[in-house]
């Protein structure tokens, strides 16, 4: 199949600013990060529950995962299965607080993966940001 979708982190940077001297302490650009994508879905307010909520995915196998938690004090687990592995624990995932945001983002579509996205709330009904490209 054809690419027919480019999904891309688009300028992205690294920084770490001292803020008694104001300067950097790191300043690396890492630029544009692109997956020469053939599906993508986007949620801009998923609905998220306590007992967990399975995604469904654009294909068998994705590329990009972006998770933003919007709730202002729930915090959001991000379970991600890789390919070729199983879903982990929720004792063993990511959790963000709020605003947080979770990013796996693969330039190419050689080896990697992700199989699985399952998204907790802490304490009741939430929203997240979404977005998954294969």
């Amino acid at each position: 199949m054809a690419n027919n979708v480019n999904v891309i982190l688009d300028a992205a940077s690294v920084q770490v600013i001292d803020t008694v001297t104001n300067t950097y302490r790191v300043n690396s650009a890492i630029g544009d990060i692109t997956l020469a994508a053939n599906e993508s879905s986007y949620q801009s307010f998923a609905a998220i529950a306590t007992t967990g909520t399975a995604l469904t995915l654009p294909a068998a196998t994705i590329w990009v995962v972006y998770v933003k938690n919007l709730d202002a004090t729930q915090t959001l687990t991000v379970q991600v299965q890789p390919t070729g592995g199983v879903l982990p624990s929720a004792a063993n995932s990511p959790v963000l607080p709020p605003g947080g945001v979770y990013i796996y983002w693969a330039p190419l579509e050689t080896s990697g993966g992700i199989t699985a996205v399952t998204l907790k709330s802490s304490s009741g009904p939430m929203a997240a940001e979404v977005l998954l490209a294969a």
